[in-house]
């Protein structure tokens, strides 16, 4: 993962806390969202086998982080069994060209007759984030009828867009009622004269 740059007393030092860093085009970029959006990339394509690798070890980590300790030993086991599997890994390769160089490239050693590409990408992602403590940050988004999964910025996030959000609150029974009584005063205001 790689580490964020922050200002300390004029100086540029490495963190790896999880913290706000602005891009050149002041866009916010949280520490696993990149390692996130493949996960959940992952797990929203259409054409994945159901409860697949990925999201049993996402479905792991949440039991683990919940406090099912035997939850921990089953992740193990899991990633073990995963790695063993599809020979999961990194081997480095050396490269040469007139144009760039030497140059030494990690390549996947997972076979892609065995396991797609984007599968085995997603789980060596879903790993990285479980070490830094992000992977329940991958989840579902909590709107009735969407379900797509997102990479939540931020550990309170339940939605995966502001539309979600917005909907799933404006349809509760709590909210229309709320809304209904705000609007008969509103109205008994202007029906008044006043603003």
């Amino acid at each position: 993962m790689p580490k964020l740059k922050t200002m300390h007393q004029g100086k540029r030092k490495n963190t790896s806390k999880p913290e706000v860093t602005k891009d050149v085009g002041r866009t916010n970029v949280f520490i696993g969202q990149e390692e996130g959006g493949l996960v959940a990339d992952w797990l929203n394509n259409a054409k994945r086998p159901p409860n697949d690798a990925v999201e049993q070890l996402v479905g792991l980590e949440v039991r683990f982080q919940s406090g099912d300790v035997e939850a921990g030993r089953d992740t193990t086991d899991h990633i073990n069994k995963m790695v063993h599997k599809w020979n999961l890994g990194m081997k480095p390769v050396a490269e040469f060209s007139t144009l760039d160089g030497r140059g030494i490239v990690q390549r996947p050693t997972t076979d892609p007759r065995k396991v797609p590409a984007a599968q085995s990408l997603a789980y060596v992602k879903a790993v990285e984030l479980m070490q830094a403590g992000l992977l329940t940050r991958v989840r579902r988004c909590k709107r009735e009828g969407c379900g797509i999964w997102f990479f939540a910025p931020f550990q309170h996030a339940l939605y995966h867009t502001e539309e979600c959000r917005t909907k799933s609150v404006t349809s509760t029974p709590e909210f229309r009622e709320h809304r209904k009584k705000y609007m008969r005063e509103r109205r008994k205001k202007q029906m008044k004269g006043g603003k």
